[in-house]
């Protein structure tokens, strides 16, 4: 077996399965912070496994791709990240593990490629943002600036691991499939167990209850809690989008060896299964998107037709009902009075009114979806506009955007403190960091989509295809979320994913009069 094989099962073994069986033994047992404790046995049970092996750049490779999918952390300003998001005031392990990337990064600096420059650019800019915003919370917003680096260090080590040889592209794949693996089985234990574990120190999400799924004759409780690590069911629902296209590509190269092709199919549409009882609508858009963009690659690249059919079929599982389906929200009617004006019909159609006298308000509703947060999502989006507009060039400072919500009437939780987050990191990216900072990092993500469906149609490479349309899954449910900018376990995998992508492309370059892509 390859010694990335070898380490990705063991470091997603060690630190998942293992240690949350270990936390419920020690939970038992009354020992106090069994997740932290258990978490701390098996990292360095692990870390003696590397040291026996000798195979440290590698271990260290598995260690980075398994940590990123882990939430675990340590609290150190638990107000500040009430309101800038849990990625601010908390220590998390794969922030530690990251800082070997750090000193590696600084001693590499030659090699940077386009999207290394714009991520850092757009941290510096983030800095910047919080000196000039007019927001209050400067420490806050410095402080994700600087986890926002974290971005480079995941797309710089395993770009340039893929580009020194010390694993291949589908080696370092492998060990994010690996790592999902692990935390699925976790999800698959709180599906059953229909709550979490009481490791909530480890990135459990918390309980809820009262959605359904129809899963044949069966209605099967679902919920945020279904979230193995990573600290709520959505962040696991952004990790199966983005490896599901990469799950389908492995399935389409391995057709020649026929159970594991068929394993690996099965294993998209358990992964499709799982965006599911996730209860993430925006996730399941994303899906669609990534798996029909795969779909039109494939037939760009003269794929088969039986596989492209084939490659449908994970998709049919967004559409699976739940008690929470085609639920709607209200929209009030503003409509002038017919009778009035020259060209008034005599008999108009009139329009149904309450008993107030105002028209009824009209029910809009998508199937098999849930909009019954559109409106408050509305609220959001225009407050972040507005922002956006006041501060165009520096936005209100990064990490500042519940803060100085308070002062334009947003929406709130109930019960809660703060206002809602924006629910989209484009409109967040805007209304905080104005539009350098968002020209910045959607320029980062769009080279590294566009660059990789660009070389994997032409050259005819499916696994570079299935990883930009993974990605693109991604940044599409972003519009609809900030998980993927404010969460470790989502901003993470996603730069570490496009790393291994711009290493398939030979690094990504900005365009230039010679092509629209350079390598």
């Amino acid at each position: 077996m390859r010694p990335a094989y070898r380490h990705g099962i063991v470091s997603s073994t060690l630190l998942l399965p293992v240690t949350l069986f270990l936390g419920i033994i020690l939970q038992e047992i009354l020992v106090p912070l069994p997740g932290l404790i258990s978490l701390a046995l098996t990292l360095v049970t692990y870390g003696g496994y590397i040291v026996y092996t000798e195979e440290y750049r590698i271990g260290f490779l598995a260690a980075f791709a398994t940590a990123a999918t882990i939430s675990a952390d340590i609290p150190v300003l638990e107000e500040t990240a009430a309101f800038a998001g849990p990625s601010v005031g908390s220590i998390f392990l794969i922030e530690i593990i990251a800082i070997p990337g750090i000193a590696y990064l600084l001693y590499d600096w030659r090699e940077w490629d386009h999207v290394e420059l714009l991520l850092t650019a757009y941290s510096v800019w983030a800095a910047i943002s919080v000196v000039f915003g007019i927001g209050p919370a400067k420490a806050a917003g410095f402080w994700f600036a600087a986890y926002s680096f974290l971005g480079v260090i995941s797309y710089a080590i395993f770009r340039r691991a893929i580009q020194r040889r010390i694993v291949s592209c589908t080696e370092a794949v492998s060990l994010f499939l690996f790592a999902g693996a692990g935390q699925g089985l976790i999800a698959a234990l709180q599906l059953i167990h229909t709550a979490n574990f009481g490791l909530t120190t480890l990135g459990e999400g918390a309980n809820s209850s009262g959605v359904y799924i129809s899963l044949f004759l069966y209605k099967v409780p679902i919920g945020t809690y279904i979230s193995g690590f990573m600290s709520m069911s959505f962040e696991l629902a952004n990790y199966l989008v983005l490896l599901l296209p990469v799950i389908i590509a492995f399935a389409i190269l391995k057709r020649q060896q026929r159970w594991s092709s068929i394993a690996l199919g099965s294993a998209a549409v358990i992964a499709a299964v799982g965006v599911r009882v996730t209860m993430s609508d925006a996730a399941r858009g994303g899906l669609i998107i990534a798996l029909g963009v795969f779909i039109v690659a494939l037939l760009a690249m003269r794929v088969d037709n039986r596989i492209v059919v084939a490659a449908v079929i994970p998709i049919l599982p967004a559409f699976i009902r739940s008690t929470t389906s085609g639920q709607g929200v209200l929209v009030n009617q503003e409509t002038s009075n017919p009778s009035t004006g020259p060209t008034a019909p005599e008999n108009p159609t009139t329009t149904p009114t309450s008993p107030t006298g105002n028209p009824d308000p009209v029910n809009i509703s998508i199937p098999f979806f849930d909009l019954s947060n559109l409106g408050v999502r509305l609220q959001q989006y225009i407050i972040g506009i507005q922002m956006f507009i006041n501060h165009p060039l520096f936005g209100v400072g990064a990490a500042n955007y519940q803060l100085v919500a308070m002062g334009y009437d947003a929406p709130y939780p109930p019960g809660g403190e703060f206002p809602y987050s924006i629910h989209s990191i484009y409109i967040t990216l805007l209304a905080e960091t104005g539009l350098p900072g968002f020209f910045l990092y959607t320029l980062a993500g769009a080279s590294v989509v566009l660059g990789g469906l660009y070389y994997g149609v032409r050259e005819q490479n499916v696994l570079l295809s299935g990883l930009a349309c993974g990605l693109l899954g991604t940044f599409a449910f972003g519009s609809l979320d900030i998980l993927q900018l404010y969460y470790p376990t989502a901003f993470v995998p996603i730069w570490a994913v496009a790393g291994i992508a711009g290493a398939i492309c030979g690094g990504i370059h900005l365009p230039t009069p010679r092509g629209i892509f350079s390598r």
